[in-house]
């Protein structure tokens, strides 16, 4: 079931998140003049049936087909530019992660050229 969406914004309460997916599962529809918060730290990145289509930087953007020109484009064809966005937002967090332990168990060698 689909998610009929307003205002879209997320903030990372914890400050561990990466990435955040709106919404979590399912597929949203995006009203014509609804309004995306994204933070200082974020990117909006929209995504549909898994390939991303535009991104929208720091900011209030209403959501038109002014700033969200290929997927509109790319979506609404089919019905005379007149439907509903229905994607997927990811929130891109570009703040630096400290003290995360990923990698290898030993240590990794340089190659020499």
């Amino acid at each position: 079931m689909a998610v009929m969406m307003e205002v879209i914004e997320w903030m990372d309460m914890t400050g561990t998140d990466m990435i955040h997916r709106i919404p979590e599962s399912g597929s949203l529809d995006i009203k014509a003049g609804a309004q995306l918060i994204v933070r200082e730290s974020q990117s909006a990145v929209f995504f549909k049936s898994g390939k991303g289509y535009d991104i929208l930087g720091p900011g209030r953007h209403t959501l038109s087909s002014l700033n969200v020109p290929i997927l509109t484009r790319a979506l609404s064809l089919p019905w005379g530019f007149k439907s509903p966005i229905r994607c997927e937002v990811y929130f891109i967090n570009h703040k630096v992660f400290t003290n995360l332990k990923w990698g290898t168990r030993g240590r990794v060698t340089p190659l020499s050229m």
